[in-house]
């Protein structure tokens, strides 16, 4: 109190209190005394609870005090309170957390479930829901601020300034409350009672700010921490198709959740999120050559298959389709490559049982994705299809001017080679389609100004024959770029960088976007990816057909073609990919390496397709 009558300007006594009491919880925690440092977190997020509730440092010490306890020894049922308050005002926030700092508290949900708590299990996939990499954190935050200047929709813009600004003011509020308490006595300022009526004006204030961001935006939930519940993933799900999540933190085993027919069964990962990394990683290995060159380890592919799987063995085997929200490196697995059974060998794809064998598979960035692809229904365009691709290289001089700042990457831009059968694969997928000769744009007529002067809302599939560039493999990006033609006599190739944030500008209403050619890389490429399908989302598609890696150029046009005539002919997407990729495995000599049908994968769930949707009604 006396530091606050001395120096408003510095936060108030009782945020100073709580971080002091943390910074005492982190020494003892480090010292190897966490019922220590549990006590003092939970003091800690006392004073923050006075100082600034429904904020995130006290959601952070709420995490920190679960995990202290847990170390400390305590049963799974005494972390539960602090849990609930974290996920609670993590959630509120749209604010997502590191998937170790949420491990504690997903476990103890998890356990005192007992293996078939419902209402528990509930708690234990919401929580889940709230961890993110911190690749996702940066780009959907960059999201956020470019759609708060978007040009294309002015209302939407003003909304989410709107509602970013009653965030600042709840806040200041807080900062004020506490104050004044620090001050009472002294007079000369508003009370404590006054201010606890600013600030409820405030939180309804705030929440009606989201609520007309969530209006003139209706995808913008997408772009942030959204929570989805038990019962909205059911509502959206069909008639034996299940909903995988998987939680995985680096040092600890994590969980897979399956929600299926009303049921959430839950399972321990057999490995710990680092054994995860190098699994996948030893699986990339022998398919990132896209022409099966190598041998495939059908060994490592079943093994992760069993180490998420073995625990759940019983809904997923029974479900008709399976929708998957991987996380971490698993995010660069296209999960139809996985082995359900001990294979014949360790390495090799003949007799081999691959999931996609099994059932068709979709991929989601979140289970909030999947709610609101499945809500927004199928696209309601008149015309077929739209193409771009076939991009002009870019000149070396453009390239370098384009990041003046790295020659390296100017170098790497205009190294990407010409795709020589890119034009024909749009040529014959307009045909298939029956789109008209004037609905592609190819060579120098593909530029990033080109793509967004398309009326692209008119059209149910669109499609990217072109490279994909990911952070991780250009690192002057900063976020996720298709590759398009430089502008003859630009400047810099600007116009050839069709961006992730460009993408959030574009009006969009298709059931499919088509990005052959691209791929997400390994790594944190992966979680790249996932924000990409979130901006595309966000645009108004409701799914997204991707190449993990470069793959064989014949191989690609097939499996793209025979998935659209499938599209045409009634089959929902997840069921046109897996028909065009088992097509290409079993009729064309060579084709069953996985490095050659594996590569693409469906990213959001897609329309049910007609067949689908009657299978459903009965």
């Amino acid at each position: 109190a006396q530091l606050a009558a001395v120096a408003p300007g510095l936060p108030s006594a009782d945020v100073v209190a709580a971080r002091v009491a943390r910074t005492s919880g982190a020494v003892a925690d480090s010292a190897g005394s966490p019922g220590q440092a549990s006590g003092y977190f939970a003091r800690s997020a006392a004073r923050f609870a006075r100082g600034v509730p429904r904020s995130r440092p006290y959601a952070d010490t709420l995490l920190l005090q679960a995990a202290a306890a847990t170390d400390a020894g305590a049963s799974a049922g005494s972390v539960l309170d602090p849990c609930r308050r974290a996920v609670s005002v993590l959630r509120d926030l749209r604010e997502g957390t590191s998937a170790r700092a949420m491990a504690p508290c997903v476990d103890a949900f998890a356990r005192s479930a007992g293996g078939d708590g419902q209402a528990l299990l509930a708690e234990a996939f919401e929580a889940a829901q709230l961890a993110q990499g911190s690749v996702t954190t940066t780009q959907i935050a960059r999201a956020a601020a470019r759609l708060s200047e978007s040009a294309r929709n002015p209302a939407a813009a003003e909304a989410i300034r709107q509602r970013d600004e009653a965030g600042r003011r709840l806040a200041g509020l807080y900062q004020a409350r506490d104050e004044a308490s620090a001050a009472a006595g002294r007079g000369g300022g508003p009370s404590v009672q006054e201010i606890d009526g600013r600030i409820a004006e405030a939180q309804d204030a705030l929440t009606d700010a989201d609520q007309a961001a969530q209006s003139a935006a209706p995808g913008f939930a997408q772009l942030l921490q959204s929570v989805s519940s038990a019962n909205e993933v059911f509502e959206r799900l069909e008639p034996g198709e299940a909903l995988t999540s998987i939680f995985l933190p680096p040092e600890g085993h994590g969980w897979t959740f399956v929600l299926r027919d009303g049921r959430i069964g839950a399972g321990r990962i057999g490995v710990t999120g680092t054994q995860m990394d190098a699994l996948v990683e030893q699986l990339r290995a022998t398919l990132e050559d896209g022409n099966g060159e190598k041998p495939f380890a059908a060994g490592t592919a079943h093994e992760i298959y069993r180490a998420l799987f073995a625990g759940v063995a019983g809904p997923v085997g029974e479900a008709r389709r399976l929708v998957v929200v991987p996380s971490g490196q698993l995010l660069s697995v296209p999960f139809g490559v996985l082995v359900d059974a001990p294979p014949p060998a360790p390495t090799g794809y003949e007799n081999v049982s691959f999931l996609l064998a099994r059932m068709p598979i979709a991929h989601v960035p979140a289970p909030s994705s999947f709610v609101a692809l499945r809500r927004a229904g199928p696209s309601r365009a008149s015309q077929p299809w739209f193409g771009f691709g076939a991009p002009t290289p870019v000149p070396l001089a453009q390239a370098l001017r384009t990041f003046p700042a790295s020659a390296q990457c100017g170098r790497l831009l205009a190294s990407l080679p010409p795709l020589a059968t890119a034009g024909l694969e749009l040529q014959a997928s307009g045909q298939l389609m029956r789109a008209s000769a004037r609905d592609i744009r190819t060579g120098s007529a593909f530029t990033a100004d080109a793509v967004r002067r398309t009326a692209l809302r008119d059209f149910r599939v669109l499609h990217f024959a072109t490279h994909g560039l990911m952070p991780g493999e250009l690192s002057c990006l900063q976020e996720a770029t298709i590759i398009a033609s430089p502008s003859p006599g630009a400047p810099n190739a600007a116009n050839a960088l069709l961006t992730a944030g460009i993408v959030l500008d574009l009006e969009l209403d298709a059931d499919v976007v088509v990005l052959s050619a691209c791929n997400s890389g390994g790594g944190s490429a992966g979680e790249s990816l996932s924000s990409l399908a979130r901006s595309i989302f966000y645009a108004g598609a409701r799914s997204l057909m991707v190449t993990h890696w470069y793959l064989n150029d014949a191989a690609a046009t097939r499996i793209i073609a025979y998935s659209l005539r499938n599209l045409q002919q009634g089959q929902g997407m997840a069921e046109a990919l897996r028909g065009a990729q088992l097509d290409l495995a079993r009729n064309v000599p060579g084709g069953g390496h996985p490095a050659l049908w594996g590569a693409f994968a469906l990213v959001g769930p897609g329309p049910s397709g007609r067949a689908a949707q009657v299978e459903a009604a009965r």
